[in-house]
């Protein structure tokens, strides 16, 4: 006679969900190459037929591998338990996790939802990228290396001049492209494990999913923009963590990051009991210029956006002194309050007739000349140690 005893079966078909950071309202952009699937594969019909989907949460994005809703859009998958057509119910849609030409695209948008900010995901010619009138963009990258060029496009149609989209770019060598102060560059890649793999049978390199890390600066400049300010810098040990940063696929030496810095790409660096972090601050500008570093160039996309609001509406308006001196004040306040925040040390408003000549006042423009002395975050920090004897004083 068999021993008496319990068994207790607990059976659990939702995915474990990886925890994110606490939400915020930053905003990616991310660029998929000309195929579809990532869209097809966890999409909903209207998301299949507009070519984007809006993610608010990465509890969402994971629970599109479980839905079983399908798309009802007439395609056809591998992956079901019983059959290969989008609209089976009853079960997970993915119920082996992302798989096939879409697996990495997958990973690389869940990366960056880690972070805590929200996403719209999709091709080139969906409406989020052709127009500024949808989607407020803060930040833009490509789920794989090589299409950067796209982001550029995408961004001169949106008119980026005016609205300030960073784009952010993984590199893994070389110098970068004409200096663009819009731009952030970052050098290499993490591995991690698939869903369900067993961490003792990976072999190689091979064996993890590859992400860039162009993924995990968005998400830093996110963090930053809800931990802190936009103007404050995304890089170091407070801000600049990087999730799961434990294994690089190119760990840096000390010297290799220098002459990345150097040619203003920022490389990720490990630290014993610090953990992973980005440590680097540059943007793509020229070296020396006055937006070469990212809190700075934040802090100019943040005064475009914040005054433009207002500034539209003067559009169709006299320019007459209330107007001006309207202007004047709108913009005194925002700069007010960054400078309490410490965005800038000193600014100064000029709306008045020294700049609104009457000839320019006459082909109808209006002029408004905004000077701001922003703050640099430290780099470079310098301790020194004094040795002195026993019976000296030292206060």
């Amino acid at each position: 006679m068999a021993l008496p005893s319990v068994n207790v079966s607990v059976t659990n078909e939702n995915f474990v969900i990886t925890k994110s950071e606490d939400s915020s309202e930053y905003l990616a952009g991310i660029i998929l190459p000309a195929a579809t699937e990532l869209i097809n594969a966890v999409g909903t019909t209207a998301e299949v037929t507009d070519k984007y989907m809006t993610v608010n949460s990465l509890e969402d994005w994971w629970g599109r591998l479980s839905s079983n809703l399908g798309n009802s859009s007439g395609i056809s998958f591998d992956g079901f338990v019983a059959g290969t057509t989008a609209t089976v119910e009853g079960e997970s849609r993915w119920p082996s996790g992302p798989t096939g030409a879409w697996k990495n695209q997958w990973w690389t948008c869940q990366n960056y939802l880690r972070y805590g900010g929200k996403a719209v995901i999709g091709m080139t010619s969906s409406a989020p990228f052709t127009s500024n009138n949808t989607h407020n963009l803060n930040v833009a990258f490509c789920t794989e290396p090589g299409i950067s060029g796209e982001i550029s496009t995408i961004l001169t149609t949106r008119d980026n001049d005016f609205l300030g989209v960073f784009e952010i770019e993984q590199v893994d060598s070389g110098v970068p492209e004409a200096a663009n102060s819009n731009k952030i560059y970052v050098f290499g890649s993490k591995l991690i494990i698939p869903i369900g793999d067993d961490p003792s049978a990976i072999a190689s390199d091979s064996d993890y999913i590859e992400i860039g890390l162009d993924s995990d600066v968005a998400g830093c400049l996110a963090r930053t923009a809800r931990v802190s300010n936009v103007w404050d810098a995304p890089a170091g040990m407070r801000r600049g963590q990087i999730l799961d940063g434990d294994n690089l696929k190119t760990p840096l030496t000390a010297t290799q990051a220098t002459n990345l810095y150097d040619n203003r790409i920022n490389p990720v660096l490990g630290f014993p009991e610090s953990g992973t972090v980005l440590f680097g601050n540059k943007t793509g500008a020229t070296a020396g210029s006055i937006d070469d570093r990212i809190e700075v160039s934040s802090l100019i996309v943040y005064l475009k956006r914040e005054l433009g609001l207002f500034a539209k509406e003067v559009l169709f308006e006299r320019n007459n002194a209330a107007s001006r001196q309207s202007f004047v004040n709108r913009a005194t306040s925002v700069l007010d309050e960054v400078k309490s925040q410490g965005g800038v040390s000193d600014f100064s408003v000029i709306c008045d007739e020294t700049n609104n000549t009457d000839s320019s006042i006459a082909q109808g423009n209006f002029v408004a000349d905004i000077f701001i002395k922003p703050f640099k975050s430290v780099e470079f920090l310098k301790i020194s140690f004094t040795n002195k004897n026993q019976d000296t004083n030292i206060t």
